[in-house]
């Protein structure tokens, strides 16, 4: 399956380190509290050239070894960085009964199997790689260039099931994007696959993807305990965060996917934190929980109507304090395609805080637009969620309150 490139601006015109615990208080667009750091850990860093290209070609390009002391310098001391715990609430990452290290000191002609022999990039390993394995990125700084961290897209070799690529501690790598390009490119064949505990920064798609890109036959996937900040190119339709872009089938596209306790502070004019497009048809059975989003977004989360069957979407305690111009959670009314469905009931928000600091008459906090005619309209179920607007404009468009909903005055 081919994951498109189409421009996606008439299809969509449209993160997290403690569970929801937070007290809704403090509202006004003044008091919104970012809770995202920029800091990036002090560690060694390098250029990494992976053979992986953000375009189709996959083309690859040098490898710059991480800088070191002046010639003849007096040795100093090591700054030891003590990297952040993992916060409670934020779930651990899945062990397996392999491992492999990944260094931006490492060689590739060593074996990867411990950190003193550990690999420079992953790309070139990937067929020897067992499955029920975590890949293990060693503290750092690691730059990408135009290349990805992985990608399965356009028939590149794929890692095989049972997956974990971490960071050594929580948080303590950051992947850092430097002239395009998304961070992840997961296209078909994966199978309990997941994304742990990195910072990922300047990572900027433009083709209406994402920092991490989901399309086709994937199960099983988690993205947990990820700080996004610093992505996108300006360019507020075409750049997510996480961009779910459905499959050839319904019972193929991806599914059974866990969002969790990611943190997010974009200031570039995104697109959303999550895009479910949709493709053929649209990702289902997936949970979005415990997530803290802040900063400019168009949306925060957009989900078209291409579902053929019970959607089985759960958003839940989670915190989005942002400035959204198209609602902060926006059930979009698809690409033209009669006869593509809404979600239904089973799409269930709830326990959640949303907050719209943007003005506008379109700048809700739940937004519904009309389905293509010959499909279902959208009939998500709405349930213990604060809702805050704060240019006093209409909170809920196109959608009633659910039980126990509260709408807080601006």
């Amino acid at each position: 399956m081919q994951l498109s490139r189409s421009k996606k601006i008439s299809v969509a015109l449209f993160t997290a380190l403690t569970p929801m615990m937070f007290a809704f208080q403090n509202c006004s667009p003044t008091g919104l509290s970012t809770n995202a750091s920029t800091s990036q850990p002090t560690s060694q860093s390098g250029s990494i050239d992976n053979g992986q290209s953000s375009g189709d070609s996959g083309t690859s390009g040098g490898t710059t070894a991480p800088s070191g002391g002046t010639s003849g310098s007096t040795p100093t001391t090591p700054v030891v960085v003590t990297p952040p715990p993992t916060p409670s609430g934020v779930p651990s990452y899945t062990t397996r009964a392999n491992k492999r290290y990944i260094s931006v000191n490492g060689n590739d002609s060593a074996n990867g199997l411990t950190p003193q022999t550990a690999w420079r990039r992953m790309d070139q390993h990937i067929g020897s790689i067992p499955s029920d394995t975590e890949i293990i990125y060693l503290a750092g700084q690691y730059y990408f260039g135009a290349n990805q961290v992985y990608s399965s897209y356009g028939g590149r070799p794929a890692l095989p099931a049972r997956i974990t690529l971490r960071a050594e501690t929580f948080q303590n790598v950051s992947l850092i994007g430097e002239t395009g390009g998304n961070a992840f490119n997961i296209d078909d064949y994966a199978d309990d696959f997941e994304i742990w505990g990195f910072q990922l920064t300047g990572w900027k798609d433009q083709w209406g993807n994402g920092v991490i890109t989901v399309s086709g036959n994937v199960n099983g996937l988690k993205i947990i305990g990820n700080k996004f900040y610093g992505n996108g190119s300006g360019n507020e339709v075409q750049d997510h965060d996480i961009y779910l872009s459905g499959g050839d089938t319904f019972a193929t596209a991806p599914r059974n996917i866990q969002i969790r306790n990611n943190e997010a502070n974009e200031t570039g004019n995104n697109g959303a934190f999550i895009h479910s497009y949709g493709h053929a048809y649209a990702a289902h059975d997936w949970v979005a929980t415990g997530n803290i989003v802040r900063g400019q977004f168009f949306w925060g989360i957009i989900i078209d109507p291409k579902f053929a069957g019970p959607a089985q979407i759960n958003i839940n305690q989670n915190d989005f304090r942002i400035n959204a111009s198209y609602g902060v959670v926006n059930f979009w009314y698809g690409d033209g395609t009669a006869g593509r469905d809404g979600v239904d009931g089973s799409c269930v928000l709830e326990n959640n805080i949303f907050v719209n600091s943007a003005t506008g008459y379109r700048a809700g906090a739940i937004r519904v637009d009309q389905v293509v005619t010959g499909g279902t309209q959208h009939r998500p179920t709405l349930r213990n969620n604060t809702y805050y607007n704060s240019s006093g404009g209409p909170v809920l468009i196109n959608i009633n309150v659910g039980s126990g909903d509260q709408i807080k005055a601006p």
